[in-house]
């Protein structure tokens, strides 16, 4: 990204990401953003661990399944990883969520600022909202909390049923809220 660095770039972390952690940030356009940068050796770190662990269970005979079997559920979840470890693929992740949100009456989706971003820098609009532990009263009525409830519950019907790709991480830290009953939804790696 050198030479493409923010206008203000805040080194104080705004929040902290499982790989990583995220900084608010002032784009030389004037658009408020969050940067999310990953640890180094992530990667690296994640390769060895799960070395280990297949080792381990292996060693242990903790599983009572044949070592071909072992073999391949470990590449898979090694696969996944990599895919959470890649920003560039959740770049393309929140673009097809993008376009299938936009305009929605309810769901908002950060934008991607690409030409800040990188296989291990992700750079989104802010979008500002409320944790879950916030949406109770008085700021939310209980009828807006049943809304949300239910709009999250047709959402990733929606998402499974008519988009085909479901946002995978469903922690509350991934989602934000607002009065009106919106959702903001965050965090693309895992889909």
């Amino acid at each position: 990204l050198q030479g493409r660095w923010p206008e203000r770039f805040d080194e104080e972390p705004f929040a902290a990401a499982s790989i990583g952690q995220v900084h608010r940030a002032l784009t030389k356009d004037g658009v408020e953003c969050v940067v999310k940068i990953q640890y180094p050796g992530v990667k690296e770190s994640c390769d060895s661990d799960l070395k280990h662990l297949k080792r381990a269970l292996k060693l242990a005979g903790l599983v009572k399944v044949s070592p071909e079997v072992i073999d391949k559920t470990f590449e898979e979840i090694r696969r996944m990883l990599y895919e959470e470890l890649d920003y560039v693929h959740e770049a393309e992740n929140i673009k097809l969520f993008s376009e299938y949100y936009e305009g929605h009456p309810y769901i908002v989706m950060p934008e991607l600022i690409e030409s800040l971003s990188a296989e291990t820098v992700l750079t989104l609009s802010y979008v500002p909202g409320d944790s879950l532990q916030d949406v109770k009263a008085p700021r939310y009525s209980q009828e807006t909390i049943n809304t949300i409830g239910y709009r999250i519950f047709e959402t990733f019907g929606d998402q499974i049923y008519n988009l085909r790709a479901v946002h995978s991480d469903p922690h509350p830290g991934n989602f934000a809220f607002k009065p009106d009953g919106s959702i903001i939804i965050y965090d693309f790696g895992a889909v």
